[in-house]
Protein backbone atom coordinates (compact mmCIF):
# COMPACT_ATOMS: atom_id res chain seq x y z
CA UNK A 1 0.00 0.00 0.00
CA UNK A 2 0.91 3.75 -0.62
CA UNK A 3 -0.63 5.77 1.64
CA UNK A 4 -0.32 9.43 0.64
CA UNK A 5 0.13 11.25 4.05
CA UNK A 6 0.97 15.03 2.67
CA UNK A 7 -0.42 15.94 -0.89
CA UNK A 8 -3.54 15.49 -3.46
CA UNK A 9 -4.85 11.70 -3.74
CA UNK A 10 -8.04 10.45 -2.90
CA UNK A 11 -6.27 8.28 -0.74
CA UNK A 12 -6.72 7.62 3.17
CA UNK A 13 -4.11 8.62 5.71
CA UNK A 14 -2.93 6.36 7.89
CA UNK A 15 -0.17 6.61 10.70
CA UNK A 16 3.62 5.92 9.68
CA UNK A 17 4.19 3.68 11.99
CA UNK A 18 1.58 0.50 11.83
CA UNK A 19 -0.87 -0.21 14.47
CA UNK A 20 0.75 -3.41 15.61
CA UNK A 21 4.21 -2.84 17.51
CA UNK A 22 6.67 -5.17 19.32
CA UNK A 23 6.47 -3.73 22.99
CA UNK A 24 8.57 -6.79 24.55
CA UNK A 25 12.30 -6.86 25.28
CA UNK A 26 12.58 -9.10 22.06
CA UNK A 27 10.95 -9.20 18.67
CA UNK A 28 9.58 -12.15 17.13
CA UNK A 29 8.14 -12.43 14.12
CA UNK A 30 4.60 -12.55 13.23
CA UNK A 31 3.30 -16.13 12.63
CA UNK A 32 0.61 -14.67 10.46
CA UNK A 33 3.12 -13.47 8.00
CA UNK A 34 3.83 -15.29 5.16
CA UNK A 35 7.19 -16.88 4.78
CA UNK A 36 10.17 -15.24 2.60
CA UNK A 37 12.46 -17.57 1.63
CA UNK A 38 14.56 -15.29 1.02
CA UNK A 39 17.68 -16.19 -2.05
CA UNK A 40 21.03 -17.08 -0.92
CA UNK A 41 24.39 -18.08 -2.90
CA UNK A 42 24.88 -16.31 -5.75
CA UNK A 43 21.31 -15.97 -7.30
CA UNK A 44 21.21 -12.03 -7.09
CA UNK A 45 17.37 -11.18 -5.64
CA UNK A 46 15.38 -8.98 -3.43
CA UNK A 47 12.41 -10.73 -1.81
CA UNK A 48 10.11 -8.42 0.29
CA UNK A 49 6.88 -8.71 2.36
CA UNK A 50 3.99 -6.37 1.31
CA UNK A 51 0.89 -5.32 3.65
CA UNK A 52 -2.11 -4.90 1.10
CA UNK A 53 -4.46 -2.87 2.99
CA UNK A 54 -8.29 -2.72 1.83
CA UNK A 55 -8.19 1.01 0.08
CA UNK A 56 -7.25 2.06 -2.83
CA UNK A 57 -3.65 3.31 -2.42
CA UNK A 58 -1.61 -0.09 -2.81
CA UNK A 59 0.67 1.42 -4.59
CA UNK A 60 4.42 0.28 -4.72
CA UNK A 61 7.74 0.76 -7.03
CA UNK A 62 11.53 -1.27 -7.26
CA UNK A 63 14.11 -0.26 -9.09
CA UNK A 64 17.69 -2.31 -10.17
CA UNK A 65 20.63 -1.10 -11.33
CA UNK A 66 21.63 -2.89 -13.56
CA UNK A 67 22.89 -3.56 -17.42
CA UNK A 68 20.91 -6.37 -18.05
CA UNK A 69 16.99 -6.67 -17.57
CA UNK A 70 15.42 -7.73 -14.26
CA UNK A 71 12.21 -9.59 -13.54
CA UNK A 72 9.54 -9.26 -10.53
CA UNK A 73 7.40 -11.57 -9.37
CA UNK A 74 4.66 -9.14 -7.89
CA UNK A 75 3.45 -12.31 -5.59
CA UNK A 76 0.11 -12.19 -7.23
CA UNK A 77 0.17 -14.19 -9.95
CA UNK A 78 1.88 -11.05 -12.05
CA UNK A 79 5.84 -11.23 -13.65
CA UNK A 80 7.05 -8.01 -15.39
CA UNK A 81 10.55 -7.52 -16.78
CA UNK A 82 12.48 -4.26 -16.87
CA UNK A 83 15.14 -2.51 -18.41
CA UNK A 84 18.46 -1.92 -15.69
CA UNK A 85 17.56 1.67 -14.25
CA UNK A 86 14.09 1.81 -14.95
CA UNK A 87 11.55 1.89 -12.34
CA UNK A 88 8.72 -1.41 -11.90
CA UNK A 89 5.75 -0.18 -10.58
CA UNK A 90 2.56 -1.44 -9.35
CA UNK A 91 -0.70 -0.58 -7.91
CA UNK A 92 -2.48 -3.77 -6.14
CA UNK A 93 -6.71 -4.33 -5.65
CA UNK A 94 -7.46 -5.90 -1.93
CA UNK A 95 -9.83 -7.73 -3.02
CA UNK A 96 -7.70 -9.83 -5.83
CA UNK A 97 -5.27 -11.05 -2.91
CA UNK A 98 -6.11 -14.55 -1.35
CA UNK A 99 -8.11 -14.02 1.52
CA UNK A 100 -6.03 -16.95 3.18
CA UNK A 101 -3.27 -14.10 3.89
CA UNK A 102 -5.22 -11.48 6.19
CA UNK A 103 -3.62 -10.69 9.32
CA UNK A 104 -5.20 -9.63 12.89
CA UNK A 105 -3.64 -6.31 11.80
CA UNK A 106 -6.19 -6.02 9.49
CA UNK A 107 -3.88 -6.28 6.22
CA UNK A 108 -3.40 -8.87 3.49
CA UNK A 109 0.37 -9.67 2.11
CA UNK A 110 2.36 -11.21 -0.72
CA UNK A 111 6.08 -11.72 -1.19
CA UNK A 112 7.34 -10.07 -3.50
CA UNK A 113 10.81 -10.95 -5.52
CA UNK A 114 13.06 -8.91 -8.04
CA UNK A 115 15.85 -10.96 -9.74
CA UNK A 116 18.54 -10.37 -12.33
CA UNK A 117 22.27 -10.06 -12.87
CA UNK A 118 24.89 -7.78 -11.97
CA UNK A 119 22.88 -5.87 -9.87
CA UNK A 120 24.96 -2.94 -8.75
CA UNK A 121 22.27 -1.32 -6.66
CA UNK A 122 18.75 -1.34 -5.75
CA UNK A 123 15.38 1.16 -4.58
CA UNK A 124 12.52 0.54 -2.79
CA UNK A 125 11.51 4.18 -2.32
CA UNK A 126 11.20 5.67 -6.31
CA UNK A 127 8.12 7.58 -7.02
CA UNK A 128 5.14 5.86 -8.49
CA UNK A 129 4.01 7.55 -11.70
CA UNK A 130 0.08 7.81 -10.58
CA UNK A 131 1.23 9.67 -7.44
CA UNK A 132 3.53 12.62 -9.60
CA UNK A 133 1.20 15.09 -6.77
CA UNK A 134 1.82 13.77 -3.95
CA UNK A 135 4.61 13.77 -1.45
CA UNK A 136 5.68 11.63 1.77
CA UNK A 137 4.03 8.21 0.83
CA UNK A 138 4.05 5.45 2.78
CA UNK A 139 4.87 2.10 0.71
CA UNK A 140 4.09 -0.59 3.42
CA UNK A 141 6.32 -3.08 3.11
CA UNK A 142 7.11 -5.34 6.54
CA UNK A 143 9.69 -7.01 5.57
CA UNK A 144 13.02 -6.99 3.51
CA UNK A 145 15.79 -9.86 2.24
CA UNK A 146 18.81 -8.69 0.37
CA UNK A 147 21.01 -11.16 -1.70
CA UNK A 148 22.34 -8.97 -3.86
CA UNK A 149 26.02 -10.15 -4.49
CA UNK A 150 27.21 -6.83 -6.81
CA UNK A 151 25.14 -4.24 -5.34
CA UNK A 152 27.19 -1.84 -3.66
CA UNK A 153 24.31 0.78 -2.67
CA UNK A 154 20.62 0.22 -1.28
CA UNK A 155 17.86 3.12 -1.03
CA UNK A 156 15.93 2.07 1.57
CA UNK A 157 14.82 5.03 3.10
CA UNK A 158 13.22 8.04 1.96
CA UNK A 159 15.68 10.46 -0.11
CA UNK A 160 13.68 12.43 -2.53
CA UNK A 161 13.34 15.02 -0.16
CA UNK A 162 10.60 17.60 -1.67
CA UNK A 163 9.62 15.54 -4.20
CA UNK A 164 6.92 12.56 -4.35
CA UNK A 165 9.25 9.53 -3.07
CA UNK A 166 8.26 6.15 -0.90
CA UNK A 167 8.82 5.78 2.65
CA UNK A 168 8.92 2.17 4.18
CA UNK A 169 7.92 3.06 7.66
CA UNK A 170 6.22 -0.09 8.32
CA UNK A 171 9.39 -2.53 8.02
CA UNK A 172 10.16 -4.30 11.06
CA UNK A 173 12.83 -6.15 9.76
CA UNK A 174 15.64 -6.59 7.58
CA UNK A 175 18.11 -9.05 6.31
CA UNK A 176 21.26 -8.05 4.70
CA UNK A 177 22.46 -11.67 3.64
CA UNK A 178 25.26 -10.74 0.81
CA UNK A 179 26.07 -7.49 -0.44
CA UNK A 180 29.29 -6.44 -2.53
CA UNK A 181 31.81 -4.26 -0.24
CA UNK A 182 30.03 -1.49 -0.23
CA UNK A 183 31.86 1.51 1.44
CA UNK A 184 28.66 3.36 3.00
CA UNK A 185 25.65 2.44 5.73
CA UNK A 186 25.01 6.16 5.77
CA UNK A 187 21.69 6.61 5.97
CA UNK A 188 20.62 3.02 4.92
CA UNK A 189 17.90 2.71 7.45
CA UNK A 190 17.32 6.09 8.05
CA UNK A 191 13.50 7.25 9.61
CA UNK A 192 12.61 3.49 9.31
CA UNK A 193 10.53 3.66 12.61
CA UNK A 194 8.90 0.32 13.17
CA UNK A 195 12.46 -1.26 12.89
CA UNK A 196 12.78 -4.29 14.87
CA UNK A 197 15.66 -6.29 13.75
CA UNK A 198 18.53 -5.82 11.66
CA UNK A 199 20.56 -9.10 10.25
CA UNK A 200 23.95 -8.77 8.67
CA UNK A 201 25.47 -11.97 7.36
CA UNK A 202 28.51 -11.30 5.30
CA UNK A 203 31.87 -9.11 5.95
CA UNK A 204 31.05 -5.52 5.87
CA UNK A 205 34.24 -2.80 5.10
CA UNK A 206 32.16 -0.16 5.78
CA UNK A 207 33.71 3.43 6.40
CA UNK A 208 30.87 5.59 7.46
CA UNK A 209 27.76 4.75 9.67
CA UNK A 210 26.77 8.01 10.24
CA UNK A 211 22.87 8.73 9.95
CA UNK A 212 22.62 4.76 10.09
CA UNK A 213 19.57 3.95 12.44
CA UNK A 214 18.54 7.35 12.80
CA UNK A 215 15.00 7.94 14.04
CA UNK A 216 14.88 4.22 14.36
CA UNK A 217 12.30 4.55 16.96
CA UNK A 218 11.26 1.11 17.82
CA UNK A 219 15.03 -0.85 17.12
CA UNK A 220 15.54 -2.18 20.53
CA UNK A 221 19.00 -3.83 19.58
CA UNK A 222 21.95 -4.08 16.97
CA UNK A 223 23.93 -6.43 15.66
CA UNK A 224 27.63 -6.50 15.57
CA UNK A 225 29.43 -6.48 12.39
CA UNK A 226 32.87 -5.06 11.34
CA UNK A 227 33.22 -1.18 11.94
CA UNK A 228 37.00 -0.96 12.27
CA UNK A 229 37.24 0.89 8.90
CA UNK A 230 33.97 3.20 10.17
CA UNK A 231 35.65 7.24 10.48
CA UNK A 232 32.30 8.69 10.65
CA UNK A 233 29.71 7.90 13.24
CA UNK A 234 27.73 10.91 13.94
CA UNK A 235 23.48 10.19 14.16
CA UNK A 236 24.02 6.50 14.14
CA UNK A 237 22.02 5.66 16.65
CA UNK A 238 20.46 9.32 17.23
CA UNK A 239 16.95 9.16 18.44
CA UNK A 240 16.59 4.94 18.55
CA UNK A 241 14.24 5.54 21.76
CA UNK A 242 13.91 1.85 22.27
CA UNK A 243 17.66 0.63 22.22
CA UNK A 244 18.19 -1.19 25.31
CA UNK A 245 21.83 -2.71 24.53
CA UNK A 246 24.91 -1.36 22.64
CA UNK A 247 27.94 -4.50 21.17
CA UNK A 248 31.27 -3.81 21.69
CA UNK A 249 32.13 -2.22 18.32
CA UNK A 250 35.64 -1.55 17.04
CA UNK A 251 35.58 2.47 16.68
CA UNK A 252 39.29 2.94 16.32
CA UNK A 253 39.30 4.98 13.25
CA UNK A 254 36.57 6.73 14.18
CA UNK A 255 36.96 10.63 14.25
CA UNK A 256 33.56 12.38 14.69
CA UNK A 257 31.36 10.49 16.58
CA UNK A 258 28.88 13.73 16.73
CA UNK A 259 25.27 12.78 18.03
CA UNK A 260 26.01 9.28 18.02
CA UNK A 261 23.38 8.56 20.94
CA UNK A 262 21.47 11.20 21.31
CA UNK A 263 17.96 10.47 22.47
CA UNK A 264 18.57 6.86 23.32
CA UNK A 265 16.45 7.34 25.96
CA UNK A 266 16.30 3.00 27.10
CA UNK A 267 20.26 2.94 27.60
CA UNK A 268 21.21 2.15 30.31
CA UNK A 269 24.93 1.58 29.79
CA UNK A 270 26.89 1.61 26.95
CA UNK A 271 30.53 -0.52 26.29
CA UNK A 272 33.24 0.63 26.51
CA UNK A 273 35.29 2.47 23.48
CA UNK A 274 38.48 3.09 21.79
CA UNK A 275 37.70 6.28 20.40
CA UNK A 276 41.53 7.57 20.05
CA UNK A 277 41.36 8.83 16.52
CA UNK A 278 37.77 11.47 18.06
CA UNK A 279 38.11 14.92 17.30
CA UNK A 280 34.20 15.79 18.20
CA UNK A 281 32.47 14.20 20.99
CA UNK A 282 29.63 17.08 20.68
CA UNK A 283 25.90 15.67 22.17
CA UNK A 284 27.16 12.37 21.71
CA UNK A 285 25.23 10.68 25.04
CA UNK A 286 22.38 13.93 24.90
CA UNK A 287 19.10 13.23 26.53
CA UNK A 288 20.07 9.59 27.41
CA UNK A 289 17.86 9.89 30.15
CA UNK A 290 18.30 6.52 31.77
CA UNK A 291 22.22 6.04 31.38
CA UNK A 292 23.39 5.36 34.94
CA UNK A 293 27.06 4.79 34.24
CA UNK A 294 28.88 6.25 31.44
CA UNK A 295 31.70 4.20 29.54
CA UNK A 296 35.14 4.28 29.87
CA UNK A 297 36.74 6.19 26.78
CA UNK A 298 40.05 6.00 24.92
CA UNK A 299 40.20 9.65 24.09
CA UNK A 300 43.36 11.40 23.27
CA UNK A 301 42.41 13.62 20.29
CA UNK A 302 39.25 14.89 21.16
CA UNK A 303 38.77 18.62 21.53
CA UNK A 304 35.25 19.14 21.17
CA UNK A 305 32.78 17.70 24.60
CA UNK A 306 29.97 19.93 24.32
CA UNK A 307 26.65 18.98 25.15
CA UNK A 308 28.30 15.61 25.51
CA UNK A 309 26.28 14.29 28.95
CA UNK A 310 23.48 17.09 28.69
CA UNK A 311 20.08 15.88 29.88
CA UNK A 312 21.42 12.40 31.22
CA UNK A 313 19.17 12.91 34.25
CA UNK A 314 19.90 9.44 36.04
CA UNK A 315 23.37 9.87 35.35
CA UNK A 316 25.17 8.95 38.54
CA UNK A 317 28.90 8.23 37.70
CA UNK A 318 31.16 9.28 34.89
CA UNK A 319 34.71 7.45 34.87
CA UNK A 320 37.83 9.61 34.33
CA UNK A 321 39.43 9.99 30.13
CA UNK A 322 41.24 11.77 28.78
CA UNK A 323 40.47 15.39 28.30
CA UNK A 324 43.96 16.94 28.08
CA UNK A 325 42.98 17.94 24.02
CA UNK A 326 39.45 19.10 24.72
CA UNK A 327 39.10 23.29 23.88
CA UNK A 328 35.28 23.21 24.15
CA UNK A 329 33.50 21.73 27.58
CA UNK A 330 30.26 23.61 26.78
CA UNK A 331 27.49 22.40 29.11
CA UNK A 332 29.25 18.80 29.18
CA UNK A 333 27.30 18.06 32.18
CA UNK A 334 24.17 20.21 32.28
CA UNK A 335 21.09 18.65 33.79
CA UNK A 336 22.81 15.78 35.19
CA UNK A 337 20.22 15.69 37.63
CA UNK A 338 22.04 12.84 39.58
CA UNK A 339 25.71 13.64 39.36
CA UNK A 340 27.09 13.97 42.62
CA UNK A 341 30.86 13.74 41.46
CA UNK A 342 33.50 14.18 39.12
CA UNK A 343 36.54 13.02 38.45
CA UNK A 344 39.39 15.21 37.96
CA UNK A 345 39.72 16.00 34.26
CA UNK A 346 42.30 17.65 32.64
CA UNK A 347 40.58 20.94 31.06
CA UNK A 348 44.36 22.70 30.39
CA UNK A 349 43.93 23.29 26.90
CA UNK A 350 39.82 24.32 27.40
CA UNK A 351 38.56 27.72 26.79
CA UNK A 352 34.89 27.47 26.77
CA UNK A 353 33.27 26.39 30.22
CA UNK A 354 29.57 27.83 29.67
CA UNK A 355 27.10 25.77 31.80
CA UNK A 356 29.48 23.14 32.05
CA UNK A 357 27.78 22.06 34.88
CA UNK A 358 23.90 23.64 34.60
CA UNK A 359 21.29 22.49 36.91
CA UNK A 360 23.83 19.61 38.42
CA UNK A 361 21.49 19.49 41.09
CA UNK A 362 22.82 16.70 43.28
CA UNK A 363 26.74 17.49 42.84
CA UNK A 364 28.02 18.84 46.24
CA UNK A 365 31.99 19.67 45.43
CA UNK A 366 33.92 19.43 42.14
CA UNK A 367 37.54 18.67 42.38
CA UNK A 368 39.68 21.34 41.54
CA UNK A 369 40.41 21.32 37.49
CA UNK A 370 42.68 23.05 35.45
CA UNK A 371 41.29 26.13 34.40
CA UNK A 372 43.97 28.07 33.73
CA UNK A 373 42.69 28.82 29.95
CA UNK A 374 38.85 29.12 30.23
CA UNK A 375 37.93 32.27 29.28
CA UNK A 376 33.70 31.81 28.79
CA UNK A 377 32.11 30.87 32.63
CA UNK A 378 28.56 31.80 31.78
CA UNK A 379 26.33 29.80 33.95
CA UNK A 380 28.63 26.88 34.75
CA UNK A 381 26.94 26.39 38.11
CA UNK A 382 23.82 28.06 37.76
CA UNK A 383 20.78 25.70 39.44
CA UNK A 384 23.53 23.62 41.19
CA UNK A 385 21.53 24.16 44.64
CA UNK A 386 23.62 20.70 46.45
CA UNK A 387 27.32 22.65 45.85
CA UNK A 388 28.67 23.87 49.24
CA UNK A 389 32.40 23.58 48.27
CA UNK A 390 34.24 24.88 44.83
CA UNK A 391 38.13 24.85 45.15
CA UNK A 392 40.60 27.19 43.68
CA UNK A 393 39.62 27.64 40.41
CA UNK A 394 42.07 30.02 38.32
CA UNK A 395 40.38 32.61 36.10
CA UNK A 396 42.74 34.67 34.63
CA UNK A 397 42.26 34.13 31.54
CA UNK A 398 37.75 34.68 32.29
CA UNK A 399 36.14 37.02 29.64
CA UNK A 400 32.83 35.85 30.50
CA UNK A 401 30.75 35.13 33.94
CA UNK A 402 27.39 35.88 33.06
CA UNK A 403 25.14 34.17 35.64
CA UNK A 404 28.04 31.55 37.11
CA UNK A 405 26.12 31.63 40.36
CA UNK A 406 22.66 31.59 39.72
CA UNK A 407 20.70 29.59 42.08
CA UNK A 408 23.69 28.49 44.04
CA UNK A 409 22.53 29.47 47.40
CA UNK A 410 24.52 27.28 49.51
CA UNK A 411 28.65 27.67 48.73
CA UNK A 412 30.58 28.30 51.25
CA UNK A 413 33.98 28.06 49.71
CA UNK A 414 34.62 29.51 46.41
CA UNK A 415 38.69 30.82 46.73
CA UNK A 416 39.23 31.52 43.04
CA UNK A 417 42.44 32.74 41.97
CA UNK A 418 43.96 35.14 39.25
CA UNK A 419 40.39 37.38 39.28
CA UNK A 420 41.22 40.02 36.37
CA UNK A 421 37.65 40.80 36.15
CA UNK A 422 34.32 42.24 37.76
CA UNK A 423 33.06 39.46 39.54
CA UNK A 424 30.25 38.45 41.66
CA UNK A 425 30.38 36.19 44.73
CA UNK A 426 26.80 37.85 46.51
CA UNK A 427 23.84 35.96 48.04
CA UNK A 428 25.82 32.88 48.86
CA UNK A 429 26.51 31.46 52.73
CA UNK A 430 30.68 32.65 52.10
CA UNK A 431 31.98 33.34 55.89
CA UNK A 432 34.39 36.47 56.83
CA UNK A 433 37.17 33.87 55.61
CA UNK A 434 36.02 32.79 52.42
CA UNK A 435 35.48 36.53 51.71
CA UNK A 436 39.04 37.28 52.88
CA UNK A 437 40.29 34.28 50.64
CA UNK A 438 38.49 35.45 47.51
CA UNK A 439 40.42 39.05 47.84
CA UNK A 440 43.88 37.23 48.30
CA UNK A 441 42.54 35.79 44.78
CA UNK A 442 42.44 39.28 43.48
CA UNK A 443 45.06 40.10 41.12
CA UNK A 444 46.85 43.78 41.79
CA UNK A 445 46.57 47.22 39.94
CA UNK A 446 43.40 47.13 38.37
CA UNK A 447 41.02 49.80 36.98
CA UNK A 448 37.12 49.91 37.21
CA UNK A 449 37.10 46.35 38.61
CA UNK A 450 34.65 45.31 41.27
CA UNK A 451 34.39 42.26 43.35
CA UNK A 452 30.99 41.62 44.71
CA UNK A 453 30.71 40.05 48.13
CA UNK A 454 27.12 41.36 49.73
CA UNK A 455 24.44 38.97 50.63
CA UNK A 456 26.79 37.06 52.48
CA UNK A 457 26.94 36.14 56.23
CA UNK A 458 30.43 37.22 56.17
CA UNK A 459 30.32 40.55 54.39
CA UNK A 460 29.01 42.74 57.64
CA UNK A 461 31.86 41.23 59.88
CA UNK A 462 34.40 42.28 57.14
CA UNK A 463 37.20 44.59 58.95
CA UNK A 464 38.98 47.13 57.30
CA UNK A 465 41.72 45.61 57.30
CA UNK A 466 40.18 42.89 55.03
CA UNK A 467 38.40 45.29 52.75
CA UNK A 468 42.01 47.07 52.21
CA UNK A 469 43.18 43.55 50.76
CA UNK A 470 40.71 44.46 47.93
CA UNK A 471 41.38 47.88 47.85
CA UNK A 472 44.58 48.04 48.12
CA UNK A 473 44.68 46.05 44.81
CA UNK A 474 42.48 49.19 43.09
CA UNK A 475 39.32 46.65 43.55
CA UNK A 476 35.91 48.62 44.23
CA UNK A 477 34.07 46.17 47.03
CA UNK A 478 30.43 46.13 46.51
Amino acid sequence: MAVVINGRGTWGVRSLIPNVVSTSATWTRPSEWLVLNGATGSTEQFTGLLAITNDDSNYVTLRAVTTNSYTVDWGDGTITTHAGGTTAEKKYDYSAINDSTLTSRGYKQVVVKLTGTNITGMNTNYPHSALASATNVLYTWLEFHFNLPNSTSLGIHYAFYGVNGGRSTWVEKITLNKLAANTSFSQIFTDLYSLQEVVINYATTVTNTSNMFLNCFNLKSVPLFDTSNVANTSNMFNSCYSLTTIPSFNFVLVDNATNMFTYCYSLTTVPDFNFSNVTTMATMFSNCHNLVTAPTLTTTKVTNTSVMFNNCYSLETIPLFNTSTVTNAYGMFGFCYSLKEIPTFNFSQTTNFAGIFESCTNLKTIQLLDTQKVSTWGGAFTNCYSLDKLPAFDVGAATNITNIFIYCPGIVEAPFVNIKISFSFANMMLSRTAIIDIFNGLVTTVTSKSITVSGNPGYASLTAGDRLIATGKGWTIA
